[in-house]
């Protein structure tokens, strides 16, 4: 009985052993897309096509001129990068078909463990090396949430990182958008 009890415990302290997170570097668009270019750029990242069966749009402050455009049903394409998914959004105006936005998100699937931060830092850390610029960041604290975000711009781009935190790190969000 003595062994039979041992080796249910050693199994279930190994099976509650926390597994390895692996990051992937994304492939961001910096430059910005053609609205016909989206599948196949798509294609060479894996990403595969969602649909949802309700209207997507963006608060008017999301991204810079955001309240100034009529953005058509944007197109959602999910990319199984290792450890986490990443969820690009890319928004578009009407009626010009003119790419405005493209939204890089991640969520934590992993409950407790910390996949978030070390994604936030790790995108930083490539859009900061793109640019040659450290981005200007910012945290916003409440009583029962905080946000870090940062800001690259330049002339003719620009990207937003911000990342919740509600206990621990929830969601990222990486926006990219063009001012020409």
């Amino acid at each position: 009985m003595k062994p039979l009890l041992f080796i249910l415990t050693i199994a279930f302290i190994i099976s509650c052993k926390t597994k390895q997170i692996t990051l992937v570097q994304t492939n961001f668009s910096f430059s910005r897309p053609q609205l016909g270019e989206i599948e196949w750029i798509e294609n060479q990242n894996s990403g595969i096509r969602i649909y949802k069966p309700f209207k997507i749009s963006v608060a008017k402050n999301y991204f810079p001129n955001a309240d100034k455009l009529t953005l058509g049903q944007p197109l959602l394409y999910l990319r199984d990068t290792a450890s986490i998914r990443t969820q690009i959004t890319y928004f578009f105006s009407e009626p010009d078909s003119l790419m405005r936005l493209v939204e890089y998100s991640w969520d934590n699937l992993h409950g407790k463990q910390n996949v978030i931060e070390p994604l936030y830092e790790s995108n930083k850390k490539q859009i900061s090396r793109m640019f040659r610029l450290t981005g200007n960041e910012t945290i916003e604290t409440h009583e029962a949430w905080s946000q870090k975000t940062i800001i690259w711009q330049n002339d003719s781009i620009h990207i937003k990182q911000f990342m919740l935190i509600q206990g621990t790190p929830s969601r990222t969000r990486v926006l990219i958008s063009w001012k020409k």
